[in-house]
């Protein structure tokens, strides 16, 4: 272990959130606080990068692990303009995000369901896709993706 993770791996271990959780536990407190913060640092060695731009412009810069939808993202993130009224069941179009021309090549291929239903809305540009059917892996950390204008 280098120096750095170590001294990390120090200060995790000192955070009253894992010394209260190891003194909870049946075994050595120490080892417990020892796991959790190798827990915390390996999270956060994983964690993918997703950037989306809102309909007004503003840019956000969101942390998320791999397995999760962008429209699971961008919810959890608490960004009320991403309605995704069928909850990622892709049979609304309501989740449409614009994907930047950069990560195309690293996404899936589009589903008949996920093109007929963008077919249907006025915004759709040879970029869109429904973020619903984007499952962030780390091919696509880094992913810049805008939420499409409502229709």
């Amino acid at each position: 272990m280098r120096d750095a993770e170590r001294t990390k791996l120090r200060s995790v271990c000192r955070s009253t959130a894992i010394r209260r959780r190891a003194t909870d536990s049946w075994i050595w407190p120490w080892r417990t606080a020892r796991l959790l913060a190798r827990r915390c640092l390996l999270k956060e060695k994983f964690m993918l990068e997703l950037v989306v731009r809102t309909r007004n412009g503003q840019v956000m810069h969101l942390e998320a692990e791999s397995g999760l939808s962008v429209m699971e993202i961008i919810r959890n993130a608490g960004i009320d303009e991403m309605l995704a009224l069928c909850g990622g069941c892709c049979s609304c179009a309501t989740c449409h995000v614009r994907v930047d021309e950069e990560f195309e090549s690293r996404l899936p291929s589009m589903s008949e369901d996920e093109s007929e239903l963008l077919n249907g809305s006025g915004h759709r540009i040879a970029t869109s896709r429904l973020s619903c059917q984007l499952v962030l892996n780390d091919a696509m950390s880094g992913l810049r993706v805008t939420i499409a204008p409502e229709d």
